[in-house]
């Protein structure tokens, strides 16, 4: 589905013991956290999985880890970056477009006043929890 991820792997070594199962583990970047438990009891014979419900407009990274009568194995080096397309739910997205300077007026020596004009419409109507003004001296280049 548009929200599924297929997860495939190729076992390395075993400890001398029979792979008993597997389980991956996901994570969600630019969000602080452990890995998250995605699937367990995945059966030796299976070297791929689906990994059904996440966000979309979400980033994740995948590992996976075997189990023998030893114990769990360290994990796997983490997939790259695997994006859910669409647009999440969530209103803390970033717009995808800025407002725009609709009036500016020299108050005195160090202070200006600014207006500007921002449209939700623009931006799926995600909410807005402020905005950085940003400024450099007029004899600047950059």
């Amino acid at each position: 589905s548009e929200t599924s991820a297929y997860v495939t792997w190729i076992p390395r070594g075993n400890g001398g013991f029979p792979i008993q199962a597997f389980r991956v583990e996901y994570k969600k970047l630019k969000k602080l956290g452990d890995w998250i438990l995605a699937r367990s009891d995945i059966p030796p014979s299976r070297l791929s999985v689906e990994i059904k419900d996440l966000e979309k407009g979400t980033s994740y990274k995948f590992r996976v880890r075997a189990l023998n009568i030893l114990g769990e194995s360290e994990p796997s080096a983490a997939s790259k970056p695997y994006v859910v397309s669409g647009y999440s739910n969530r209103a803390y997205e970033r717009p995808v477009a800025g407002p725009y300077i609709t009036f500016t007026d020299a108050i005195n020596e160090t202070t200006i006043m600014l207006k500007w004009m921002y449209i939700p419409a623009s931006n799926n109507n995600t909410p807005i929890h402020g905005f950085y003004i940003y400024y450099r001296p007029t004899d600047s280049d950059n």
